[in-house]
């Protein structure tokens, strides 16, 4: 099975096509991928400071020249390099730790093997990105106002940011379909790097799941709060 192959396998075919990657595939192909991926991630990104303007009001009481701080992010190459970045170090820690857990938990299987299928199996989050780019340029620009004069601790600024970050993209239609895709996306990424560390490492699918179990937190810690505050 070629890269096309198994690109398209992992959406028509998963489970034959994970085993396949397992055994008879390349690293050159698995960088090839994660690296479009880190840039797509990176192009979103930087939309989204165009799209999301935050405006912190009250910030130092003591300074009536710092009383109003505007944070819109124009072109930003910095967000883009970091962006970038950070997909390909996530990709690389995620894997180590997914490896380790493996490994304690009896696998066999090697860590080149945990990075291609942790490559291949960001291909739901890689199309997903795609579609996602297009809903984020047909979104209005949105401007959120924090008070920090009326905020008692660093957790009540960070709450407050959160809430109404949430509250106000939520009411956009088109960002509720890019959580949704999300949201998707990062689930069926989870449940084919479950599958890879099976064959990968010989382990049961219940092995595989505690092995999985970092980005399962990590799933868990990125949405929990905005599901809360969806649902508040």
């Amino acid at each position: 099975m070629n890269l096309i192959g198994r690109i398209t396998g992992i959406i028509t075919n998963p489970r034959e096509t994970v085993q396949d990657i397992s055994e008879n595939s390349h690293i050159e192909d698995a960088v090839l991928i994660i690296g479009i991926f880190a840039i797509l991630s990176a192009i979103f990104g930087y939309m989204s400071q165009n799209i999301i303007i935050y405006e912190f009001i009250g910030m130092d009481q003591g300074d009536p020249g710092a009383s109003s701080y505007s944070a819109a992010s124009g072109s930003s190459v910095f967000t883009i390099i970091i962006g970038f970045i950070s997909v390909i170090i996530g990709w690389i820690i995620v894997s180590g730790i997914v490896h380790l857990f493996s490994i304690a938990l009896g696998g066999e299987g090697s860590f080149k093997k945990v990075l291609m299928i942790n490559s291949y199996a960001n291909i739901p989050l890689l199309l997903g990105t795609v579609v996602n780019l297009i809903l984020i340029s047909l979104m209005s620009p949105k401007n959120l106002v924090f008070d920090f004069s009326t905020v008692s601790s660093p957790f009540s600024i960070m709450f407050d940011m959160v809430e109404i970050s949430t509250r106000a993209l939520m009411s956009d239609p088109y960002y509720q379909v890019i959580y949704v895709i999300t949201i998707v996306a990062n689930l069926w990424t989870i449940g084919l790097v479950i599958l890879g560390i099976k064959f990968i490492h010989d382990l049961s699918i219940n092995r595989a799941l505690i092995a999985v179990s970092i980005l399962i937190l990590l799933f868990i810690v990125g949405n929990g709060p905005t599901l809360y505050f969806m649902f508040s």
